[in-house]
């Protein structure tokens, strides 16, 4: 329940992250009322959660969960999260941990939770910089196969035939030689 807490007061003060999450936070147009939904709120809480106790589940095999959170990554990639929004929740992580754990929650344990919060951060940005560097060159490519749409295209050579090619900077120009 703390989390769930934390994630509303999160919100409270992170404004402009608000409108990533219209499905718990639904906003008129002049930005004047805003509703919340709490079990959706409730649910994503709870998400991130279950998602920090996966990762450590799987400290042993750090390469999966690194893999992992790639994916996650990807998938945050999809809803406009930038890397700097994730890294906006270790405040929240941190102050929850605090609350909840007491004296437990020392300077080598914030520390290493820290350290580890960072990692996830970090595979999560990979996620995020691969699907949008995917997403740049196959835009590019469909780019040029519009510019190159009304030019011939050698799709296969013939058996037993010799191809003379000259690449320039936007043609290929073939000349089959038969023998």
């Amino acid at each position: 329940m703390r989390i769930i807490l934390e994630d509303l007061r999160f919100f409270q003060s992170e404004y402009d992250l608000r409108e990533y999450f219209s499905s718990i936070f639904q906003i008129n147009k002049e930005k004047t009322k805003m509703h919340m939904n709490q079990d959706k709120l409730e649910r994503h809480a709870m998400l991130l959660m279950e998602t920090l106790g996966f990762a450590v589940s799987k400290l042993d095999e750090i390469e999966d969960l690194r893999d992992f959170l790639n994916d996650l990554g990807g998938k945050h990639y999809w809803r406009k999260v930038k890397p700097y929004m994730i890294r906006r929740l270790w405040p929240i992580i941190d102050d929850s941990f605090r609350q909840v754990l007491c004296d437990v929650y020392t300077t080598e344990v914030r520390e290493a939770w820290q350290t580890f919060i960072e990692f996830i951060f970090d595979s999560m940005k990979e996620g995020i910089d691969a699907m949008s560097l995917a997403q740049t060159l196959s835009t590019e490519c469909q780019s040029i196969d519009d510019q190159n749409n009304d030019k011939p295209t050698l799709n296969h050579l013939e058996e037993n035939s010799d191809a003379e090619l000259t690449i320039s900077d936007e043609t290929v120009d073939t000349k089959l030689l038969n023998k």
